[in-house]
């Protein structure tokens, strides 16, 4: 069901079997009339016969499947409790995340793309002018590499956290889980 995560409906299934399963022990211990209908033959008479039929519960019949059953009722509610505990922690722990992620997108703003791509300018510039190596000029360029690498990366678990977000909230991922915004620049997240 939609806002609810799908342990929850779990849980809560496994209690209403439990439940159903103590009242038919329970049932168990009623007594039942049933018909009886038969033919007989007895010293060369044939005859139908008919009756009412009652079982009658002896020493406390079914007293142990009736405490299982009870006994099993209590460990799905324990155990249903335990789940909303930890789906509540889950759902709190992702949101969490996603908000520190969303926070962290000010740092890959238009300054930051600006920054990068005048480091492999500069490192350009030092190189055809003779004043750089071409180390420095490799070394510059697997920076710029390695810091859009992080910023992918960062998408990603963004991503992910924002869907964590949503299925521990019992929901499901929208397009502004799985799609990125505009990035914020500094001076927006200011």
């Amino acid at each position: 069901s939609a806002g609810r995560a799908p342990e929850l409906a779990l849980a809560a299934a496994r209690v209403r079997s439990a439940e159903g399963q103590a009242r038919a022990a329970r049932a168990a211990g009623v007594p039942d009339l049933f018909p009886q209908v038969g033919l007989r033959r007895t010293q060369a008479f044939s005859g139908l016969f008919l009756g009412l039929g009652l079982d009658l519960p002896v020493f406390n019949r079914g007293s142990g499947l009736r405490r299982y059953a009870a006994g099993e009722v209590e460990a799905a509610r324990l155990e249903a409790a335990a789940t909303e505990r930890l789906v509540a922690s889950a759902e709190a722990g992702a949101t969490s995340a996603a908000a520190r992620l969303d926070a962290a997108a000010s740092a890959f703003g238009d300054d930051w793309r600006r920054d990068l791509d005048r480091t492999v300018t500069s490192a350009e510039a030092r190189f055809t002018a003779g004043e750089g190596t071409l180390a420095e000029l490799l070394d510059a360029r697997r920076a710029r590499l390695r810091a859009l690498d992080e910023f992918e990366l960062w998408r990603l678990d963004r991503r992910r956290a924002r869907a964590e977000a949503a299925r521990a909230a019992g929901a499901e991922p929208d397009a502004q889980a799985l799609c990125d915004g505009p990035i914020p620049t500094e001076s927006e997240s200011r």
